[in-house]
């Protein structure tokens, strides 16, 4: 494995920038991921990585060692794709140790080391099976066990679970960190799934529009996001317009407290597990946030139910509500709580 450093790294295509001048660091054995919308560069932030394309400026560098100029098979990669890339006319056991093959390395070496993958990957009497005769997960498994067949410094994956079923996507989430970490192999993987990311992840960098915006814990981003687009991209959230004047904050035209005021009007975010519903007449604790306004729809999801409220001024709000606490009826006057320091002051 292999620490990976991007310094100052960009992408040009006939004088469009498609991905801006960035800077990535990756730790020996982290699991990194390249979270965002499409085209926002994250694919081909990956494929400067691989060695697919070459940067228009900057370096990259593993464990020290500058291969910028290197061309993916001398850079020691493993690489998975959304598609499995599986080669139909072979054996499981012959696609995992393709690679070893073309390295020449002695048939023993081979099986054993084969041998050792299908157990790591728990299809241990598969060898013998061809990819179709194989499910979605299994068949991804293979694919993870023949990119790191030749002990990779760097292991890539480029929307590895994307044709997946639900279910089966949220198993292989599991089983792929579990690989990764049995083999303590240096990844960056790339999804424009949020959930995926989180679950997966030590660190999470968020792209948007050719530039990195933010990177950090899946709890860092979520909690303190540091811009709109993270705020709203990752996570569900109220994004509320406040207006900063010599009385105070005031959003949709009532005053609120704030954790901290900025000199400018700014963006307020909330999440809906932050806001408490309450009646209107009720009184609100005094150190929270209180807006008024009206209930206007309640949708049950199962542990939750997801409640709108009206606070005038066009401006709407979501909370979680566990089920059994809403006693509200839709179009009856209500009160919106939270605690100041559960926002996010958001100016960009």
């Amino acid at each position: 494995m292999s620490s990976v450093s991007a310094q100052g790294i960009s992408k040009e295509y006939a004088g469009a920038l498609a991905l801006r001048p960035l800077d990535l660091e990756v730790g020996e054995g982290e699991f990194l991921t390249l979270l965002g919308p499409s085209g926002c560069g994250k694919t081909t932030t990956l494929r400067l990585l691989a060695g697919f394309l070459t940067p228009t400026q900057g370096r990259i560098l593993f464990g020290g060692e500058d291969v910028t100029r290197l061309p993916p098979q001398d850079r020691r990669i493993g690489m998975v794709f959304q598609d499995y890339a599986l080669f139909p006319h072979m054996s499981v056991a012959d696609n995992i140790g393709f690679g070893l093959v073309e390295q020449r390395r002695p048939k023993a070496e081979i099986a054993d080391r084969v041998a050792e993958l299908l157990q790591l990957v728990r299809l241990p009497g598969a060898g013998g099976r061809y990819p179709a005769e194989l499910s979605g997960g299994q068949q991804q498994r293979v694919a993870v066990a023949r990119a790191v067949a030749h002990s990779p410094r760097l292991l890539l994956m480029d929307e590895p679970l994307g044709a997946l079923d639900l279910k089966l996507r949220e198993a292989m989430q599991q089983e792929i960190r579990r690989i990764q970490k049995a083999l303590n192999i240096t990844t960056v993987y790339v999804t424009h799934d949020q959930l995926e990311a989180m679950a997966m992840s030590d660190r999470i960098a968020i792209m948007n529009h050719g530039r990195m915006e933010q990177i950090g814990t899946a709890s860092e981003i979520y909690e303190q996001p540091r811009t709109r687009f993270v705020a709203d991209f990752v996570g569900q959230i109220n994004l509320l317009s406040a207006k900063v004047g010599p009385e105070g904050v005031f959003v949709a035209g009532q005053k609120v407290r704030v954790d901290r005021t900025p000199e400018f009007d700014f963006t307020l975010g909330v999440r809906p597990e932050q806001m408490r519903l309450l009646p209107a007449g009720q009184l609100a604790p005094s150190d929270r946030s209180v807006l008024r306004g009206k209930l206007v729809a309640r949708h049950f999801v199962g542990n939750i139910t997801k409640i709108s409220v009206d606070l005038g001024a066009e401006t709407t709000v979501t909370l979680d509500c566990h089920p059994n606490d809403v006693i509200v009826e839709v179009g009856e006057a209500v009160q919106v709580a939270w605690l100041p320091d559960k926002a996010v002051t958001l100016v960009d």
